[in-house]
């Protein structure tokens, strides 16, 4: 069982593009990683970062196809389910990740000037239609 999860926060890097074949069909893949931080005050009352969480998103077909138009630094909502990643590196380490895969991404409108569209094309059942 999976829960949904939303992420807000800002886009780390432009993201990667590709198309993934999978017999004779080929699906668009995308993935970024958003940085969302928590909050505490100082001794002086001032509020700073107390912590930066990195997660990485990856979405597909045509929401993957949109997030053509993030760029760096861009401040977004991210739903989907959240998945822990881990594998062994060919160094022997181990490494791990938080993955979100995305069924939903747009800017999040309260924190920058900019207006959202919802594309007027039916999507094919299980792809988003949402739009970044």
């Amino acid at each position: 069982m999976s829960a949904t999860t939303t992420i807000v926060g800002n886009v780390g890097a432009d993201p990667e593009i590709g198309l993934i074949s999978r017999g004779d069909s080929k699906s668009t893949k995308a993935k970024f990683r958003i940085a969302t931080n928590t909050y505490r005050k100082s001794a002086s009352e001032d509020w700073e970062i107390a912590n930066t969480l990195w997660v990485t998103v990856e979405a597909w077909n045509k929401l993957g196809e949109a997030c053509k138009y993030l760029k760096k630094g861009a401040p977004i909502i991210a739903i989907g389910t959240l998945l822990d990643n881990s594998w062994t590196n060919k160094a022997g380490e181990k490494v791990a990740e938080t993955l979100l895969r995305a069924e939903h991404i747009g800017l999040d409108i309260g924190r920058v000037d900019g207006v959202a569209y919802k594309s007027k094309e039916r999507n094919e059942p299980g792809e988003s239609d949402s739009v970044a």
